[in-house]
């Protein structure tokens, strides 16, 4: 296992080797820190692995259009995090409301816990889970929240997918337009 962290603030894909500090691309055993200065996105278009991942730059954001499969944990203390069209989160804990943000955009959360309360009360917010998802409060413990208010999203499930210790929030509808 090894520490490994996105060397500068530009803008290229998670696959590209001379980007990260190691010289080469993160794998499941890897501990990978995105907290360089700087407005870039690191986007993921393949199928790809870390133990763990923080995000740590007010401007910086992770675009998952591939797949992203954790052990770990997902951090997100600053920062966004966009789960893209076709894209998959795999596996870990996200800790969502550190100060970064999670943006569920048409992809699947599949066998993921989530701490915090999930949002998905922007508008054209679609979310699929597959696979399970446990919900917990804060800081892992109480029951996790889905938050459901805006018109235009939704929250899909797979198979014979489990929702676990959740407390789904559906508010008003602020419109259609």
């Amino acid at each position: 296992m090894s520490a490994i962290s996105w060397k500068s603030g530009i803008s290229a894909y998670w696959n590209v080797a001379a980007d990260w500090s190691s010289g080469g691309i993160p794998t499941s055993t890897d501990d990978v820190t995105i907290a360089a200065a700087g407005t870039y996105t690191v986007t993921i278009s393949d199928a790809r692995a870390a133990k763990s991942l923080t995000l740590d730059s007010a401007g910086a954001s992770v675009t998952d259009s591939g797949t992203l499969t954790l052990t770990g944990k997902l951090t997100l203390t600053a920062g966004t995090f966009t789960l893209a069209s076709g894209g998959v989160l795999s596996g870990g804990t996200v800790v969502a409301g550190g100060g970064g943000a999670f943006v569920a955009d048409d992809g699947t959360l599949s066998a993921v816990t989530y701490q915090g309360t999930l949002d998905l009360s922007q508008n054209y917010t679609d979310l699929t889970i597959a696979g399970g998802l446990t919900l917990t409060g804060s800081g892992g413990s109480g029951a996790g929240t889905v938050q459901l208010n805006n018109y235009d999203h939704g929250l899909y499930f797979t198979n014979s997918t489990t929702l676990n210790n959740a407390t789904v929030s559906i508010g008003a509808n602020s419109g259609d337009d």
